[in-house]
């Protein structure tokens, strides 16, 4: 059995990048009895038996005659790079000069045939590393596999996206997988031009060094959506709940907070207070401040304090919709004062 660290950890140490990518390991020469053995209580994912998690790590078993035969399967030359047990580093020709240079290359057009879910995650790593340019073959490599980007689970899919939210410059994402045609079926929402003109303009807006967070760029993505294809999206994509429900309030509310100057006090005190209760208020006030850079958050924030400490009196609780009509006349005098 010969174990290797692969892909993003040894690329980042190359490149002394902060962080150290996830680390994935690739056992060559094991059966999986082989593999429990040495790794006792590793847990098994998907039905094949290739891939185990253990301690929080992914060990995947490679039929591969060796090392480099492995690393010829993977998606861009910067992740075929492994080191051994001995700490030495083994590359595909070519991909240490390609993390030096800072390219995104295609290891192979197959691969993405292979793995279609490796469309999204070009995409994703343009996002995470925005020093880094796409080669002229990378965008073809992509669009050949667009007809069987159907294929990858939902779950998946949702998860490259929630990853390429939490990057430097989320927008790359997009604007790879629309150069590439590879917007369909999972983000057909964003595949008209003007759409996407407006999400890419906010996303580039956002704040890079206040870090506002996967939520409040998935939020800025969704704010162009109306609720029903929110919905659909979110849905789509097997997304947990709280991204659901910012994929619903930023498509029902986002571009109203933008222009917080301008509403009234009732609107306020009800667009507030429903952020707060989804515990959305904190990412909705960064997606919409890229929205309007002028936004006066300070503002808002002190109006939801007001909001949030009124309270109805004892003997107005529990009265259904009176008390609901009661505790929003009173939050709106609240502002008023």
């Amino acid at each position: 059995m010969t174990i290797y660290l692969v892909g993003g950890a040894v690329r980042d140490a190359i490149m002394d990048r902060p962080g150290g990518g996830d680390r994935d390991w690739v056992v060559l020469g094991a059966s999986q009895e082989d593999f429990l053995a040495r790794f006792p209580g590793a847990r098994q994912v998907g039905r094949k038996g290739f891939t185990w998690i253990w301690r929080g790590e992914e060990y995947t078993l490679s039929d591969a005659p060796d090392i480099l035969g492995d690393l010829q399967g993977r998606d861009l030359s910067i992740n075929a790079v492994a080191r051994g047990e001995d700490g030495r580093v083994i590359a595909l020709p070519g991909a240490l000069e390609d993390i030096r240079n800072r390219v995104l290359r295609p290891v192979a057009e197959k691969n993405f045939r292979d793995d279609p879910l490796r469309v999204l995650r070009a995409a994703r790593f343009a996002a995470c590393l925005p020093g880094f340019s796409a080669a002229p073959g990378l965008a073809a490599a992509m669009r050949g596999a667009r007809d069987l980007l159907g294929q990858p689970a939902a779950e998946r899919v949702g998860m490259e996206l929630r990853k390429a939210c939490a990057c430097p410059a989320p927008e790359r994402f997009l604007d790879l997988l629309a150069e590439a045609g590879c917007l369909l079926p999972w983000l057909e929402e964003f595949a008209a031009s003007d759409r996407l003109a407006r999400v890419r303009a906010a996303l580039a807006a956002l704040p890079r060094e206040a870090q506002p967070g996967p939520l409040a760029v998935w939020m800025v993505l969704c704010h162009v959506l109306a609720p029903a294809e929110a919905v659909d999206l979110a849905e789509r994509l097997r997304l947990p709940s709280p991204w659901r429900k910012a994929a619903v309030a930023a498509a029902a509310g986002l571009r109203l907070l933008a222009r917080y100057a301008e509403l009234s006090r009732a609107e306020r005190a009800e667009l507030l207070p429903g952020l707060a209760k989804q515990k959305l208020f904190s990412p909705a006030l960064a997606a919409a401040r890229a929205l309007n850079p002028a936004l006066d958050a300070e503002a808002a924030a002190t109006d939801l304090k007001t909001l949030l400490a009124v309270r109805l009196p004892d003997e107005a609780r529990d009265m259904g919709e009176e008390s609901g009509a009661l505790l929003a006349r009173l939050r709106i005098e609240a502002l008023r004062r």
